[in-house]
């Protein structure tokens, strides 16, 4: 299968999936508003409104971080303790929103009500995405170990203390090497997600066990594939951090701009998440029946 294709139709799949964009923004939107919440009565409980106000018109104010830092213990637990729970929340969530995903493009000829397509998907795969989740830390250890590995392999090889410079590109390099890891991980549970998908199978074990077998057989293609794809994330992150900075967001307007600006990349994000599933879906059924790929 052409990468470069794949992506291309990845993309356009996305795009012409705005109510799904829609509710992958309002999903972040309900996990963030709570968390909103509790930082900012965290931050008016130590700075008091006038000040809180005014921390939130500078670009950076490090001093009002410090005092809520140094002097609201109770409320930074509390924050800490939000964003936990929150996380663990959305991580469930997400679950039922690839079920979503899977369910929209693959019955898209069907031309079901989205409400039906979409939450019906999120239902019927939410116990077997469930699943698989808990069997990826069949991946997640032994890829935390060749982590391990390497990181000793670094230190015992090219120890120096004295020369900060290696010291900072073999950081460099330790992080890349996690970053390398964590996205072959995801992705082959993308495409064991996909294959259940795909099949509509209940054998979630069998199914991430082909993920690993199709992954390696096609690995540079496979992370062709995903890069390309991330390419077109860093390029969006790229101009959203320019746009971002472009104006200081000091007057109502220029906050009110700046936070406009943000859900436009929030929803960037939504439907980069969905042209990842239909590229790699594309390039996954191409691979095994050619004949039915577009």
């Amino acid at each position: 299968m052409n990468i470069v294709a794949c992506g291309l139709k990845g993309l356009k799949e996305a795009t012409a999936q705005p109510k799904t964009i829609f509710v992958l923004w309002l999903a972040n939107l309900l996990a963030a508003f709570p968390l909103y919440l509790v930082v900012s009565g965290a931050f008016g409980r130590a700075l008091g409104a006038s000040g809180l106000a005014g921390s939130l018109a500078s670009k950076a104010d490090m001093n009002a971080i410090f005092e809520v830092l140094t002097s609201a213990s109770a409320s930074l637990r509390d924050v800490m303790i939000a964003a936990l729970g929150l996380i663990v929340l959305y991580e469930f969530a997400a679950i039922f929103l690839a079920g979503g995903i899977l369910h929209t493009l693959l019955r898209k000829p069907e031309r079901r009500a989205f409400a039906s397509s979409f939450f019906s998907g999120g239902g019927r795969f939410y116990g077997r995405f469930f699943r698989l989740s808990a069997s990826s830390l069949l991946l997640w250890l032994p890829a935390a170990a060749v982590y391990l590995v390497f990181d000793m392999a670094l230190s015992a090889v090219f120890h120096d203390p004295n020369r900060e410079l290696l010291g900072f590109y073999l950081g460099l390099l330790r992080a890349a090497c996690a970053l390398a890891l964590f996205f072959l991980v995801k992705m082959i549970l993308d495409y064991a997600r996909i294959r259940i998908a795909v099949r509509d199978s209940r054998g979630v074990l069998a199914e991430l066990l082909f993920a690993v077998r199709f992954v390696g057989r096609r690995l540079g293609r496979t992370l062709a594939l995903y890069y390309v794809l991330g390419l077109v994330g860093l390029a969006a992150l790229a101009i959203y951090g320019l746009a971002d900075s472009s104006f200081a967001k000091t007057t109502p307007g220029a906050i009110a701009a700046g936070l406009a600006l943000t859900q436009i990349f929030i929803l960037s994000r939504g439907w980069l998440k969905i042209a990842f599933q239909a590229g790699q879906m594309e390039f996954y059924v191409g691979e095994i029946n050619p004949s039915a790929a577009s």
